[in-house]
């Protein structure tokens, strides 16, 4: 009867020893696969480094603050771009930066800002001889000149 005893802890160990491999296994192809997901982040981050206009030796959480401001700042260069081509203005593009974003936070339901009718303003008025009258920069009011009736 002491036999029994004996050989069903042994028979347990030989069972949890499995699971015990078992767990080493997962945790040895959890862990390469960890290594090769930061791989692929490490080899993203340095695209995106590379991609910048500055490029200085940066820790990951630089490199993203960087990128958002250069996103930012070519997302405004868009926008004025085809607020410029809509009105006609393609010969004048002012000098953009990527600090100059980061006055202007985007938002998706944020109208365009008057900055840019302004700067389409001041655009017009250089352009523009001083005795003529500058047109407003709003295409979508009507026209009020008055003509004589004959």
């Amino acid at each position: 009867m002491q036999d029994i005893g004996f050989k069903a802890p042994k028979a347990k160990n030989t069972a949890s020893g499995s699971a015990s491999s078992k767990r080493s296994r997962a945790a040895e192809v959890h862990n390469l696969s960890e290594r090769r997901r930061r791989d692929r982040i490490n080899e993203k981050m340095r695209t995106l480094q590379e991609l910048l206009p500055r490029r200085t030796k940066l820790d990951k959480a630089s490199v993203l603050d960087e990128t958002i401001e250069f996103m930012k700042s070519l997302m405004m260069q868009v926008q004025m771009l085809t607020m410029m081509l809509y009105h006609g203005t393609q010969g004048f593009v002012p000098p953009m930066t990527c600090n100059r974003a980061a006055n202007f936070p985007h938002f998706p339901n944020q109208l365009p800002m008057p900055s840019y009718a302004d700067l389409y303003q001041q655009f017009l008025r250089i352009q523009q001889p001083q005795n003529q009258v500058v047109p407003q920069a709003d295409a979508h009011k009507p026209s009020t000149s008055k003509e004589p009736d004959n």
